[in-house]
């Protein structure tokens, strides 16, 4: 659908536009913040990122509240984008491999995500991650990505990206039992 949008746009001069990718790229990062339960909640957002000239990987993570909590769900992004004039090589295989490092404060669902589990355009890859918060500290989600843009001549690099952030994580505010007396 995403990629029909950008069809449509694009359809009058034939090629994709910067203001078509410019909406793209406001439309994926408004849905990264469309998980935050609160205004308050998405101004909390942290990110790590790498800029290159051909493109910027970026790991951003939105919790919930202030800090994540144990025992409770939160999520990553990890997003490809390419700087003009270089495009996303949609064909590649794209994998993100997701490490725990020392500590081991989180818990992800899987620890590889392949090319089926991103969203994929000419202008950027991202991956929805996923976690659980195990125990209160300092915790960092961490991950490598093998990125690969390529020039309007058929030029592409491919370059390995390691990309962390560091969250706080508190312990699990207890809740009083519910119930008449």
């Amino acid at each position: 659908m995403i990629d029909q949008s950008l069809s449509t746009s694009a359809r009058g001069n034939g090629r994709r536009t910067t203001a078509s990718r410019l909406l793209f790229i406001l439309g994926v990062t408004g849905a990264a913040f469309l998980g935050a339960s609160t205004h308050e909640a998405a101004a909390q957002t942290q990110v790590s990122q790498v800029d290159t000239a051909d493109y910027s990987v970026s790991l951003t993570a939105v919790p919930y509240s202030r800090t994540y909590q144990v025992n409770r769900p939160g999520t990553a992004t990890f997003s490809v984008l390419s700087k003009l004039p270089y495009a996303i090589d949609k064909n590649h295989p794209w994998t993100l491999t997701l490490h725990n490092p020392p500590g081991y404060k989180l818990a992800y669902v899987k620890n590889v995500y392949t090319r089926a589990d991103a969203l994929i355009s000419d202008g950027s890859v991202t991956f929805s991650v996923p976690f659980l918060a195990r125990e209160a500290g300092r915790g960092t989600i961490e991950g490598v990505i093998d990125v690969r843009v390529c020039a309007a001549d058929g030029k592409c690099d491919v370059k390995s990206e390691q990309v962390s952030l560091g969250i706080d994580i508190t312990d699990a505010v207890a809740t009083p039992p519910s119930g008449n007396k």
